[in-house]
């Protein structure tokens, strides 16, 4: 055997055996083992807050009526610098609240608040940042990350969803869906 193969194999080893498996199933509470997990996880989560609001709520990630609306399509990110194969990676995805009436979304946005407060996740409120848009984030016990911001005018608010860190090898998320429904 040549020293490549054997060194090919002895670092597939380490890394089969340092990864969490990629054929078990994600579940809440257990860090994503990959990509499409983390998606996953992100996906259902998100779909659980718009359940949990009235009747209506729905997630795009294009405002209508507003075409330069549009937000990131979600997907992983690998964290640090080296070599992206090996790096941990982390899935992001963003959406517009809607389904409310225009004007002010102060009602949707306590919405939120109160859908997360429901299904038991903590919340934290943050000060305005430096242009005034007000932010709050909920924390899930699997260390995934919501977050909910109101645009400046209060007209709009954006929901993301971080995971926790994830092996940035493995199966990687599929296209995120651009809408999602109750």
């Amino acid at each position: 055997m040549s020293k490549k193969n054997l060194l090919l194999g002895i670092v597939s080893s380490c890394l089969a055996l340092a990864a969490p498996s990629v054929l078990t199933a994600s579940a809440h509470g257990a860090p994503p083992a990959n990509g499409q997990q983390a998606q996953d996880v992100c996906i259902d989560s998100l779909l659980r807050t718009i359940r949990a609001m009235p009747e209506g709520t729905y997630l795009d990630t294009t405002i209508p009526g507003l075409p330069h609306s549009g937000l990131s399509p979600g997907g992983g990110l690998a964290l640090g610098t080296g070599s992206a194969f090996l790096l941990p990676h982390e899935y992001s995805v963003d959406y517009w609240l809607l389904g409310y009436p225009e004007g002010p979304q102060d009602a949707a946005y306590a919405d939120v608040a109160a859908a997360w407060d429901g299904l038991g996740w903590p919340i934290t409120d943050y000060p305005p940042d430096e242009v005034g848009s007000v932010r709050r984030a909920a924390e899930l016990p699997d260390g995934y990350r919501l977050g909910a911001q109101l645009s400046i005018d209060g007209r709009h608010i954006s929901l993301v969803c971080s995971s926790s860190r994830y092996p940035g090898w493995g199966p990687q998320p599929s296209p995120s869906p651009t809408h999602l429904d109750r």
